[in-house]
């Protein structure tokens, strides 16, 4: 693959073309570096040096996908791969229900917000979310722009190795009868459901809890949309599942 504007692809029938790397801060304030070119599908092609640049696993044990750049406009500094394709392509990327029903801008944080029953949010900063909770997938159709809360509810369980389990699902790490429970956490606060001795009873007592809260929590013309997203996730996730044959 060549660099420059010769690598496009076609989204809703539309080209896209690469764009100039761009960089969101939390002020709100946007940084362009017009010496780099980053594409849609992640890879990022430095003009100077007529080449595409190597990346590299970073964060915590390696979850995502990393580059480094020199650029007078930037200095020297390290960027997620996700992080500057939600800023470089922020007028393209899915927003999830509560970003879009408030009207919040990627990079910043609020501690206004109310829902329609009055409820005060804790902080929410609006950050990139990989919909299928894998950070080495930055396809575009795994990003989303999400709200601290709304990434807690897309978060999967893990109590252990042993056993992969549907989203949300917990087990116990011993042998007694009753061992699968649902948990989640919405606002701050960690919501279970009673324990349960098949898998399918705790994943229906599960979605249940979360429907409920969630609606008691948004109201329900708000907390339908969350509903329909965390639905619309689960079913996106069960495909790439599938895809590479879990």
């Amino acid at each position: 693959m060549m660099g420059g504007q010769e690598n496009f692809i076609k989204m809703n029938n539309q080209t896209i073309a690469p764009r100039p790397l761009t960089y969101i801060y939390g002020t709100g304030e946007y940084k362009i570096s017009p010496s780099y070119d980053l594409y849609i599908e992640g890879q990022i092609f430095s003009k100077k040096k007529n080449k595409y640049l190597n990346t590299f696993l970073n964060g915590s044990l390696g979850r995502y996908q990393s580059f480094h750049i020199y650029e007078p406009n930037f200095g020297s500094r390290t960027f997620l791969v996700h992080r500057a394709l939600a800023s470089t392509y922020n007028d393209l990327i899915q927003k999830s229900p509560l970003v879009d029903y408030f009207g919040l801008e990627l990079g910043k944080t609020y501690d206004n917000l109310i829902t329609p029953t009055g409820i005060k949010l804790k902080p929410q900063k609006v950050t990139p979310d990989h919909v299928n909770c894998n950070g080495l997938d930055n396809s575009f159709g795994n990003l989303r722009l999400a709200t601290k809360i709304e990434q807690d509810l897309n978060r999967r369980v893990y109590p252990s190795r042993k056993y992969l389990l549907p989203f949300g699902i917990q087990k116990t790490p011993d042998f007694r009868p009753r061992s699968f429970k649902g948990k989640f956490n919405l606002n701050g606060h960690r919501c279970t459901t009673q324990y349960y001795s098949e898998i399918g009873e705790a994943v229906l007592a599960y979605n249940a809890l979360k429907k409920q809260k969630i609606i008691e929590f948004f109201g329900q013309e708000l907390g339908q949309r969350l509903i329909n997203e965390i639905t619309y996730l689960s079913e996106y996730k069960l495909k790439q599942q599938q895809l590479i044959g879990i």
